[in-house]
């Protein structure tokens, strides 16, 4: 099954560049909190009522009226009456009057009548007898209405995180429900012969590794798994697995049956499902046989079989499409830092270089093969190395991190992204 190409091998640029044109617009969705934290709000919130919603004490102590301890502030004592208690959640009903107070609990409605409180430690109550000894000025240790929050206040915009901080903050305000950019939902599809989900291998079996491992990369760049399907070397079920796949998502990621030899059928099958090439190759390693189709609004990404192959070109082209498809930019997480020893790239491609943080200093990786997970899970991220190019230790430098952050104790980004969703692309 010949597969036709509209494009020969491209640059990484170029690559990007075409990710970045496919981007569909994000689909908007009501959800309730419980399944907003980490989304991206299509819409901003707007408080239907003040925060804190009632004027209320700061501290421990007691609800007076400035009028009758005045004379405390220079130096004297006055004496009160104890009229009773609001507590958190049991306010006092009635009124403080000349020459009253009420014991007051952090966070308790502040009583009618009442305008400052005095802390437990200012103050000495026996009976129903109080005696003020020091006050500093009125409307101490109060908290109005809508100090914090004002009503009709916009206390979250379209294109913020839902953090746990703004989740918490959109409960106290009583919103239930939130408009969020829908998950781009992802099919995968992974093909090869040898592949096998099973603890115990035949001859010539290996376990599948990209399948869980693309899985978990989609869910850590905003994506929904809606499918995920092994697939031998065979024609018919690689044409029948990609039909069926890209009937419910907005995006078919492959793996495997890309390249040039006789069982890489993916290329074919992608046509043969209705798909037209876009691309097939990239100046890249490594990565070199990504394969790029589209049908409708629906997009192919034909990954590399090869599993360092499959996550680099996922990292640098597809992560950033499912970022910008969820609502987000097209965009990665980057960092500056200096590179340790000097870097030499030969040939025509360019290479994504994994590398290693340490402080300051970025560290190329001794081993670079391809087929070998453990160049990834010591990474943290990778260098793109232009063909033909130098770079000297010392020389300040980009580093690209991994969709699913840094290692250990090494990370540079907090559990739940920044405010915005915002980026540089």
């Amino acid at each position: 099954m010949a597969a036709t190409v509209l494009q020969e091998m491209v640059s990484v640029a170029a690559a990007v560049e075409l990710f970045r044109s496919l981007v569909p617009p994000a689909r908007r969705v009501d959800v309730a909190m419980g399944e907003a934290t980490g989304r991206v709000l299509a819409a901003g919130v707007v408080a239907s009522e003040p925060l804190p919603p009632f004027t209320n004490s700061a501290m421990d102590g007691f609800a007076l009226r400035w009028a009758d301890v005045a004379p405390a502030a220079a130096g004297g004592s006055v004496t009160l009456r104890l009229a009773g208690e609001s507590a958190a959640g049991h306010p006092y009903a009635g009124r403080v009057g000349a020459g009253e107070a009420v014991q007051i609990s952090t966070g308790a409605l502040l009583p009618a009548g009442a305008d400052t409180v005095v802390p437990v430690e200012e103050a000495e109550a026996e009976g129903a007898t109080l005696v003020v000894r020091r006050v500093h000025e009125v409307g101490r240790h109060v908290r109005p209405a809508g100090e914090e929050v004002a009503a009709g206040e916009e206390v979250a915009r379209a294109g913020d995180t839902v953090t746990p901080p703004l989740l918490g903050l959109l409960a106290t305000l009583g919103v239930e429900r939130v408009v969020v950019y829908a998950r781009p939902r992802v099919a995968l599809v992974i093909t090869g012969a040898e592949l096998t989900g099973s603890v115990s291998l035949q001859a010539g079996q290996i376990r599948d590794s990209n399948g869980p491992m693309l899985a978990a990369v989609v869910v850590a760049s905003g994506g929904e798994v809606v499918s995920l399907v092994r697939v031998g070397d065979w024609e018919e079920a690689t044409v029948a697995a990609i039909a069926s796949a890209a009937a419910g998502s907005e995006v078919v990621v492959t793996s495997g049956g890309v390249s040039v030899g006789p069982h890489d059928l993916v290329r074919g099958a992608a046509i043969a499902a209705g798909f037209t090439p876009l691309l097939w190759r990239v100046r890249q390693k490594p990565g070199k046989p990504l394969f790029v189709a589209r049908r409708g609004a629906t997009v192919l990404v034909g990954l590399p079989g090869n599993p360092v192959s499959a996550l680099s070109c996922f990292s640098h082209y597809l992560h950033p499409w499912l970022q910008a498809a969820g609502g987000r930019p097209f965009a990665w997480e980057r960092t500056t830092r200096l590179l340790a020893e000097p870097v030499a790239v030969t040939g025509d491609r360019s290479v994504l270089l994994r590398c290693r943080l340490d402080g300051s200093l970025v560290h190329p990786l001794a081993r670079q093969a391809s087929n070998m997970l453990t160049t990834v899970t010591e990474a943290d991220g990778y260098l793109v190395v232009e063909p033909d190019q130098e770079r000297a230790a010392g020389e300040t430098v980009e580093l690209f991190l991994y969709p699913w952050g840094t290692r250990g104790t090494r990370g540079t980004r907090g559990p739940w992204g920044g405010r915005r969703a915002g980026g540089g692309g």
